[in-house]
């Protein structure tokens, strides 16, 4: 079993990711997603520098070079400050299982760029996985919605595109994150480090923009205002930017990068059941498929 633990810790991460999408889209409901966002980014930091702490040593950013702290920091701005934020706005409109599976876009857009910034040559598997990846989610998102009586939440056509706009940026930006990690965190260098100084650049962005726009003290308040929200935040920040990057962190350690990478990106798969039995929506055979098909083209590119 030990062999295999890499593998099992990417495909734990993908479970956590998925119950960590469905606590935030309940969190961005209720306090908003802009705030959900600068909570929930704030306590990963501080679970993180812990996790740091007791794991490696008191993180002394000094020593880290500065090139690493540029674009690991500029990571955290593209990949917090504005793809969680995006993220968030998609769950609210579309809620977690769509949302995710939109995302699954992002090794598209990531094997494109670095084919452009890296000049990677892509295999005629990738091609596959590539078009597996866009015909699975065409196939789930052109099919006719039904009607509010069918399922739990219904879906405005305003809500329905924005989302779906939001889903996609979040991939994009996702991909970005990618290209800024690997020169960022190219070598040795450890990756729980990388993490905690992407969550800085994050937390700094979000709350600077806060500052700027006079949203401080409204934030706080609306955060003293909901208890509720907080223990929302609170339990998403554990379970995601904290356990569930741990486990990633493991899985690459200890797996192959590209199935690590695929297991841990298994999110939208977990979600159907997760949907179906937990918050009551009605999934057709085609989601299913659709569903199944975008992933198994993710996998494709990954391996």
């Amino acid at each position: 079993m030990e062999q295999y633990s890499g593998q099992l810790a990417a495909i734990g991460a993908a479970c956590f990711f998925a119950v960590n999408t469905t606590i935030l889209a309940r969190a961005g409901k209720q306090l908003g997603s802009v705030i959900a966002v600068r909570g929930a980014i704030a306590l990963a930091l501080i679970w993180v520098t812990i996790l740091h702490t007791l794991t490696i040593a008191w993180p002394d950013l000094s020593k880290v070079e500065l090139y690493r702290l540029g674009y690991l920091f500029a990571s955290g701005v593209v990949g917090f400050g504005f793809g969680a934020v995006f993220m968030t706005m998609a769950l609210v409109r579309l809620g977690p299982r769509l949302s995710s599976l939109i995302v699954a876009l992002s090794p598209v857009f990531s094997s494109i760029m670095a084919w452009i910034f890296f000049a990677e040559e892509l295999a005629p598997s990738k091609y596959m996985g590539i078009a597996l990846t866009l015909a699975g989610i065409a196939f789930v998102v052109t099919e006719k919605r039904p009607k509010a009586k069918d399922v739990a939440l219904d879906i405005e056509p305003r809500d329905y595109f924005l989302g779906m706009l939001f889903a996609v940026l979040t991939a994009f930006f996702q991909s970005t994150v990618f290209v800024l990690n690997r020169v960022g965190a190219e070598g040795d260098f450890p990756a729980l480090t990388g993490t905690l100084i992407r969550l800085l650049g994050g937390v700094i962005i979000l709350w600077v923009v806060a500052l700027l726009r006079r949203e401080f003290i409204s934030t706080i308040k609306t955060y003293a205002k909901s208890m509720s929200g907080m223990r929302l935040l609170l339990l998403s920040s554990i379970l995601g930017p904290t356990i569930g990057v741990s486990l990633v962190i493991v899985a690459v350690q200890q797996a192959p990068v590209g199935i690590a990478s695929a297991l841990s990106n298994l999110t939208p798969i977990i979600l159907v059941p997760i949907s179906h039995f937990f918050l009551g929506e009605r999934i057709s055979i085609r989601a299913v498929i659709g569903t199944l098909i975008a992933v198994l083209g993710t996998i494709i590119i990954f391996v």
